[in-house]
């Protein structure tokens, strides 16, 4: 290791070892493999990639033309530009995988989201120490957080994917050195290099900003990319290859409150790690969100999921409905553990909707630029909707029509400068009729739930009086699920 460099923890010195001889061999044809990657992303190879990396352009091209001037086709003719310049003047980096995801096995030639660490020092430490630091930043995602690392945990913690973003990590945090967590989409067989599988993903990253580009092993060493024809089928999805259910955990204290709520107070989970990937309804709840609520725009796919994968459907604003809309899909893939009586609830999906000022355009728009979720002011119902449709697999227990969820116990504001410290869970009213319910099959019905944020005396209400009289408060005051902060106490 370099002299002006800390040392790596002993836990890691073996990994650096064995690492070390690999990336220098890498480094070594540095220079032919810039020269082939500079020359494909001129090629006409590239402009199939560029393509499918925007292939909702298009549509949203003639869609602004239509309605709102041009920004959509200039903006397509500035990422084009953007990756031209990749050619002439981006840098070649190898970047360490953080976390990966299981469809690439499936489906070799399916790009599915990726992130990855990368340092702009490009030397054998640098390139090590920064796939070392993909593993500590995992590891910190996995235990939901790190000591020693916070901020990097903090920036992990937000695992949706948005295209073309990244996000500096503190120096303080990677022992000085400089890297950039970045969200990438990639297949299988762009990782195959040269007959085996290579630790490292190439990037093609412009100094200042903009596009950047992942580019295939297989390019790099002067081979065309295997196609869909020429790769071996998907792996099927029977039934062997589902997760198997998790082990059940002890079961949760019940009390009865004045009001005849049941109170559940959950041990922590026991569950270990389960990696989830997609399941077979997403496009179905997809196609029936945009029957009754309108157009999904963008989606805000994880990067990696335990128990269940979960995506949240985004419906921007529009005339008949002036605010935005987010439909998780994926909760529903394993059924809830509900009492004796109420299989009909057994699958449900969550949702929430926001004021159409709500900082949201970036994640829309797929602008490349300050991202709006950094701030958990913006993001909080993103994060809420995740964590409440993973709640009743973590748990063993469900959710349905009435249930409150405080955040702990005590409970604790859902953001800085929120007065809302949980939430109730009953049917939506900003949605047609025909939303409530979805049958896939005679075995499965998804039920769609609203969360509504409430305060701490609102929860107590409930508990004292009853769901009913709680609900019969919020009716009269017009609270439904489309969010407003600054809304008064119903109680």
């Amino acid at each position: 290791m370099s002299q002006n460099k800390q040392p790596f923890d002993n836990e890691f010195a073996a990994a650096a070892a064995a690492l070390t001889a690999s990336v220098a061999e890498m480094l070594s044809q540095r220079e032919l493999f810039e020269k082939r990657a500079r020359e494909w992303l001129i090629s006409p190879a590239f402009e199939k990639v560029y393509g499918e990396l925007h292939e909702g352009l298009l549509i949203k091209t003639i869609l602004t033309v239509m309605r709102k001037g041009h920004f959509m086709k200039m903006r397509s003719a500035k990422l084009r530009e953007g990756y031209r310049r990749l050619a002439t003047e981006g840098e070649l980096l190898f970047a360490g995988m953080v976390i990966g995801n299981t469809r690439i096995s499936e489906d070799l030639s399916r790009r599915c989201p990726v992130a990855v660490v990368a340092s702009r020092k490009q030397d054998v430490d640098s390139v090590v120490h920064a796939a070392l630091l993909g593993e500590m930043i995992a590891e910190a995602y996995m235990e939901g957080g790190s000591k020693t690392m916070p901020e990097c945990a903090r920036i992990i913690a937000n695992d949706s994917y948005r295209a073309l973003r990244r996000q500096v990590l503190p120096v303080r945090e990677t022992q000085r050195l400089p890297a950039a967590l970045f969200d990438i989409r990639i297949s299988m067989n762009e990782l195959v290099g040269d007959g085996e599988s290579c630790p490292f993903v190439p990037l093609m990253v412009h100094p200042g900003g903009g596009p950047f580009a992942v580019v295939p092993w297989p390019v790099l060493h002067g081979k065309p990319v295997p196609t869909r024809k020429s790769l071996p089928p998907p792996i099927p999805q029977g039934p062997s290859s589902s997760p198997k259910r998790p082990p059940p955990i002890p079961e949760a204290q019940a009390d009865v409150t004045p009001g005849g709520s049941k109170v559940l107070r959950h041990k922590p989970s026991a569950h270990e790690f389960q990696l989830a990937v997609g399941g077979p309804d997403i496009q179905v709840i997809e196609a029936h969100v945009e029957k009754h609520i309108g157009a999904v725009s963008h989606v805000f796919h994880e990067i990696i999921s335990d128990q269940v994968h979960l995506d949240v459907h985004f419906v921007p604003p529009t005339p008949d409905r002036p605010f935005h809309t987010l439909v998780t899909s994926g909760m529903s893939d394993r059924p809830m553990t509900v009492p004796s009586g109420a299989e009909e609830f057994r699958h449900a999906e969550l949702m929430i909707c926001l004021p159409a000022e709500w900082k949201l355009a970036q994640s829309q728009m797929g602008e490349v630029g300050p991202a709006d979720f950094n701030d958990e002011r913006n993001y909080w119902p993103v994060r809420w909707l995740k964590k409440l449709a993973r709640l009743p697999h973590e748990y063993d227990t469900w959710i349905g029509p009435s249930h409150t969820i405080p955040n702990g116990d005590p409970a604790e504001p859902l953001a800085i400068g929120l007065p809302f410290t949980g939430f109730l869970v009953f049917h939506p009213a900003m949605v047609p009729d025909g939303f409530h319910r979805l049958c896939v099959s005679d075995e499965k019905t998804i039920n769609f739930y609203a969360i509504i944020p409430i305060t701490t005396n609102e929860m107590d209400f409930k508990l004292q009086h009853g769901a009913a009289a709680l609900l019969q408060r919020l009716m009269e005051h017009g609270v439904t699920e489309l969010v407003n902060p600054l809304r008064a106490e119903v109680v």
